[in-house]
């Protein structure tokens, strides 16, 4: 029960993260409007005012966000992602696997530059607010600690 509540979330936050973007694509805009799209649902998710601005990691977003900017390479490098977070339960290798094999992908496939590095940069994003959690629990333990 909690696996699938689990993946229902994940995948919600992944068509968060994709429908602004595919949205955006299907009225035929220009690049610059697709990726503000893409980092406003990224730092909507991160900093969602309702929780008092401080919300999720942002990782599945940025993966959906990444479908939709580059959804032929994206694609497939979901499962591939699903599947190492799934084996290792980290989230933060599961995104490194993601955007290499991206990086990769489109490497080979000769896709679109630009969109890449955006792609990789709201993954950036979503690394530094995983890494500054991790500081913020470690901080609030040791005060535990110390008191």
């Amino acid at each position: 029960m909690l696996i699938n509540s689990l993946l229902f979330a994940l995948a919600l936050d992944i068509l968060k993260g994709a429908s602004p973007v595919a949205f955006a694509a299907a009225l035929g805009r220009d690049d610059w409007v697709l990726m503000a799209a893409a980092a406003l649902v990224v730092v909507g998710h991160i900093f969602p005012p309702w929780l008092g601005f401080n919300g999720g990691r942002g990782a599945a977003s940025s993966v959906g966000a990444s479908f939709a900017l580059l959804p032929l390479t994206a694609g497939p490098l979901l499962a591939v992602g699903l599947a190492v977070l799934s084996a290792m339960r980290n989230t933060s290798i599961a995104i490194a696997v993601f955007v290499v094999s991206l990086l990769l992908l489109v490497v080979l496939t000769g896709g679109d530059g630009s969109r890449l590095a955006f792609a990789i940069a709201l993954f950036i994003a979503a690394s530094m607010k995983d890494a500054w959690d991790r500081v913020q629990r470690r901080r609030s333990v040791n005060l535990l600690v110390v008191n």
